[in-house]
């Protein structure tokens, strides 16, 4: 049988420049990330991390204010009682400052009333006795009389 016959043969030059090129195009595929549509799916990854961490926080705070609640519900609603401190729904983490005793939201101001009230994601609308009853329900206490 003749050489011929044996039908096309491989060009290995071909082939090897073939490769070469391959290989050098994938070595490009590192600069995807570099790409307007890249940077903006890995934004709203950002974006959606973020959200997550936010979400995480409300329900350690959540979980958190639950306890407090509960046990603040066994106090005495006046007086020198010390109460358990509620969690910030924006951090997960005891409210700074926040009253001791439940004589103290007595005391309190509408700013700091208003500003506790933010922390623990209620409504922060009304005076100052609406403010405090409010952080009273939240604590788990019955209304002032």
């Amino acid at each position: 049988m003749a050489a011929n016959d044996a039908g096309a043969q491989p060009d290995f030059n071909i082939i090897t420049t073939s490769l070469n090129t391959a290989a050098a195009q994938l070595g490009h595929c590192a600069n995807l990330l570099a790409n307007a549509g890249t940077q903006e799916i890995l934004q709203g990854l950002g974006r959606i991390e973020t959200k997550m961490a936010g979400i995480e926080a409300r329900i350690v705070a959540s979980d958190r204010n639950g306890v407090a609640r509960l046990q603040n519900s066994f106090l005495i609603a006046t007086g020198d009682a010390r109460l358990e401190a509620l969690c910030s729904v924006l951090t997960g983490n005891p409210i700074p400052n926040f009253p001791a005793r439940v004589a103290d939201i007595e005391y309190m101001s509408a700013t700091r009333a208003g500003i506790i009230l933010r922390e623990i994601g209620a409504p922060t609308h009304g005076g100052i006795h609406a403010k405090r009853a409010r952080i009273r329900a939240f604590c788990g206490l019955r209304p002032a009389f």
